[in-house]
């Protein structure tokens, strides 16, 4: 199992990955890796062409590779149903899960109420991913299958690793990616 997630300073990108062994409960590898500069400019909902060339750098200098990979972005709850989480898993044909801080695409019911429920977000009438409420107040994960996953195994794979209120993982992997100043990249 693993995580990653994409920083930005100005135009310049810096990402981490954070692989976790299931049996032996423990984080067994992190790789931070800084782009010189991020060419392809904001644009939302298409996150992926911002960041897939500092995920496919992460990915591809792991010694290990994952079984399931959590990617700070979406994977089918997206206005093409093909965000950045789907995006990556099909292009090395992995399992991904996109984790998600606001929802992009869906319907939802009714919004989770009681810490560590989570509620099915709705596409075209299918259960499409999950909301989970993470704490009191307004904080909520948003779970969208990526690639060679449904919705409830995505779903059932996040809640292993939710402890003390967040995605440890997913944390992790945040902190590493925002963990220097990168400024010193402007000399590039």
């Amino acid at each position: 199992m693993g995580a990653c997630d994409v920083s930005y300073k100005e135009k310049f990108a810096r990402g981490a990955i954070v692989l976790y062994d299931l049996k032996e409960e423990k984080i067994i590898y992190e790789k931070v890796v800084e782009k010189k500069k991020i060419s392809f400019p904001y644009v939302p909902t298409f996150l992926s062409f911002r960041e897939i060339p500092v995920l496919e750098e992460l990915y591809k200098k792991s010694p290990i590779k994952p079984d399931v990979l959590f990617i700070d972005g979406q994977g089918i709850l997206h206005p093409f149903k093909l965000g950045l989480a789907s995006h990556f898993g099909v292009l090395y044909n992995i399992i991904t899960i996109g984790i998600a801080k606001n929802k992009l695409e869906g319907e939802i019911k009714k919004m989770p109420e009681k810490l560590m429920k989570a509620e099915p977000v709705y596409m075209d009438g299918k259960i499409s991913g999950f909301c989970l409420k993470l704490s009191k107040g307004k904080k909520y994960l948003w779970i969208s299958p990526g690639n060679l996953i449904t919705p409830r195994e995505a779903l059932h794979f996040t809640l292993k690793f939710i402890k003390d209120g967040c995605h440890f993982l997913m944390k992790r992997a945040d902190i590493l990616s925002k963990k220097c100043d990168l400024n010193h990249l402007k000399k590039f």
